[in-house]
């Protein structure tokens, strides 16, 4: 099964977009995280430090059941869940919780390995130090907060229990956190910020698939069934795209591709038409020519041999001028079929052309035809002179058939393709031609002249300018006349010759 262009795309980028944006979900989270300890162990030190100012009257008084109540009244908050003082020695003299007063805690203790795990006194940490945050049995998140009790000269000079003043600490409040409530935020934080990510990549691959499928995968489909038309056999389907972007450049350029396959296709097979029938022609040409000789000749005898009062000279004169018409259409077929390769040397087109015109002028001038000569000098092309005569005098004689009444006939020269062909344009002012018939002209034996012609004129034409690697064309408009074009190449070199001379 084919994967789609746009399915790729948006599981790439859905892909890149969910690992992205689930990398920063995550550093807001571990960021918001932070902020949340920070603030906890802010707020952690001003509780500590308000249970300690709380204590100290009591303490100082030697009131241990004063010092009991307020630790019970102060371990009663929301988020407090055990708050202990110890001696020196390790000992629990008041908690929060009464079981556990008396008892000594050892260091391996999760509350005590801050402290202790890292060998250093309590009373040299700094308050960032003495906080940390553990895992209870039950898998609850707490921070505990140690904080010194120092002895403070009121402690060493009382009079109720007397302290050495060369003693700093008389022990520690341990005083133990609960995060549930942070915890819970940020996981509704976290799963907000997933949730967030998750839609937004899917409107994002939405949007993506959505511009790939109307601006991709529908036009390469319209692409794709251009070229399974092509390459069926149907070369006159162009593809149709708008814009100005890739795939209506791509468009242009298959079109343009298939144009040119059409008009070689077009080629080809008129090619191969010309020679089936120039074997065609030759053969039957060859097969009635000796008889058309001898009745040529028999014809002719008759006829000098006759009275001019003989009436069956106008028979014989009948006789003679159509097998004389027979005669040049066995010469037509003959030249036609006898296409030799042409002998190229270096010649000037406007040379060519002018010979031409000299054959043609007094008959055109006779006809009121005036034939115009328009563009400037070309350089040399290698081509046989005689074949591109016989060109120009087939376009310019039909040209002046189309104008029995007269008119005028333009021959325009010019140089294209950046100097590499020349073109050579014969514009009558005639009646035109339909397209049914525009068509059929360069096949042979076609003709529009009733009653006149041989229809092999303009195919021999084709066979020399194909011959010499050129073009010959033709435009038309009922009533506009026809304009013919012969486009012939120029070499390189011989064009560099020619442009310095």
């Amino acid at each position: 099964m084919r994967q789609l262009i746009a399915v790729r795309l948006v599981v790439a980028v859905g892909l890149t977009l969910a690992v992205g944006l689930g990398i920063g979900a995550w550093v807001a989270v571990r960021s918001l995280e932070q902020q949340v300890i920070g603030e906890v162990q802010g707020g952690g030190i001003r509780l500590s430090d308000t249970v300690k100012r709380s204590l100290r009257y009591a303490m100082l008084h030697d009131d241990r059941e004063g010092v009991k109540t307020t630790v019970r009244t102060l371990a009663g908050g929301q988020d407090v869940t055990g708050l202990r003082i110890f001696n020196k020695d390790g000992v629990v003299q008041f908690a929060s919780d009464p079981a556990v007063t008396g008892s000594r805690v050892p260091t391996t203790d999760d509350a005590c390995k801050g402290c202790h795990g890292n060998g250093a006194p309590v009373a040299s940490m700094d308050p960032a130090q003495r906080t940390f945050i553990y895992r209870d049995a039950q898998g609850r998140r707490l921070f505990t907060l140690i904080e010194p009790l120092y002895n403070e000269p009121d402690c060493s000079s009382a009079p109720c229990h007397v302290h050495p003043a060369d003693q700093k600490i008389l022990g520690v409040m341990d005083l133990t956190l609960s995060l549930a409530p942070f915890d819970v935020e940020l996981e509704k934080f976290r799963a907000a910020s997933l949730a967030s990510a998750l839609v937004l990549t899917i409107l994002i691959a939405l949007v993506i698939f959505g511009f790939v499928h109307r601006f991709v995968t529908r036009r390469i489909r319209v692409l794709l069934k251009g070229m399974a038309s092509v390459s069926g056999g149907n070369l006159d389907q162009p593809i149709r795209t708008s814009g100005d972007d890739e795939f209506a450049h791509v468009a242009q350029e298959f079109n343009s591709m298939t144009r040119s396959l059409s008009e070689a296709r077009g080629h080809l097979l008129h090619s191969e038409k010309l020679a089936v029938v120039g074997r065609l022609a030759a053969g039957v040409a060859h097969e009635i020519n000796n008889p058309l000789t001898g009745l040529m000749l028999i014809s002719s005898n008759m006829l000098d041999s006759s009275d001019p009062s003989d009436p069956r000279r106008a028979d014989l004169e009948t006789i003679s001028r159509e097998a004389q018409r027979c005669r040049e259409i066995v010469k037509g077929l003959l030249d036609f079929s006898r296409q030799t390769m042409p002998q190229r040397i270096p010649a000037r087109i406007e040379g060519v052309i002018g010979k031409v015109l000299q054959v043609v002028r007094t008959q055109a001038s006779k006809s009121g035809i005036q034939i115009l000569e328009v563009g400037g000098d070309l350089p040399e092309i290698e081509m046989d002179a005689a074949q591109i005569q016989q060109v120009f005098l087939n376009l310019l004689v039909n040209a002046m058939d189309a104008m029995p009444d007269g008119g005028e006939i333009t021959i325009t020269r010019r140089l294209v393709d950046d100097g590499n062909a020349v073109e050579i344009d014969v514009a009558d002012a005639g009646t035109g031609m339909p397209s049914d018939e525009l068509h059929r002209i360069f096949e042979p034996f076609y003709t529009t002249k009733e009653g006149k012609g041989t229809g092999l004129g303009l195919s021999i034409s084709w066979g020399i300018a194909e011959g010499h690697g050129g073009k010959l064309s033709a435009r038309s408009q009922p009533g506009s006349g026809s304009t013919f074009t012969l486009r012939l190449p120029v070499k390189a070199a011989v064009q560099g010759s020619a442009a310095g001379t």
